[in-house]
């Protein structure tokens, strides 16, 4: 009877320890799953609601130089916009960067850009109102932590 009672509590300890080991797992799972249905849906979210300084222009190309570091956990480079000014001037852009990238300068051929860095949103002011069909290349650095740190554990 003693040896029934401790075998059965070896194995109920056994197999407590082995299904919070699951939960631990599903809830890493879950957590994985939440944070990117909310990355998708910020980026979905950018996608859809265009500012109106984005349709006075149609971006052309995009030319992107990155950089991973993996022992940092962070994404440095820049992008190109080559963008042409459609139906009105362009005084100036809209360019879709989350909060947690860090912009280092914007420039227009050469030349700092100001510009202002908030609600995922880096708004550039031009060098001057680009008229219909004149086309212009601006280049914004930036870098940043891109996802959160258990995401870098499973890719890299």
């Amino acid at each position: 009877m003693k040896l029934q009672s401790f075998l059965i509590i070896i194995f109920t300890l056994f197999f407590s320890q082995l299904f919070s080991q699951k939960l631990e797992k599903m809830s890493e799972k879950e957590q994985m799953a939440q944070e990117k249905s909310r990355l998708y849906s910020q980026l979905r979210q950018a996608d859809l609601q265009q500012t109106a300084n984005q349709e006075l222009y149609d971006v052309k190309h995009y030319e992107l130089d990155l950089t991973v570091d993996p022992t940092k956990k962070q994404l440095a480079g820049s992008v190109t916009i080559l963008a042409q000014a459609v139906n009105q001037s362009v005084p100036k852009i809209d360019v879709n960067l989350l909060n947690n990238m860090v912009v280092e300068g914007v420039q227009l051929n050469g030349s700092n850009l100001p510009f202002v860095h908030q609600n995922d949103l880096v708004q550039i002011s031009l060098d001057k109102n680009y008229q219909p069909g004149e086309f212009f290349k601006v280049t914004i650095q930036y870098h940043g932590q891109t996802i959160p740190e258990w995401l870098w554990r499973l890719w890299f």
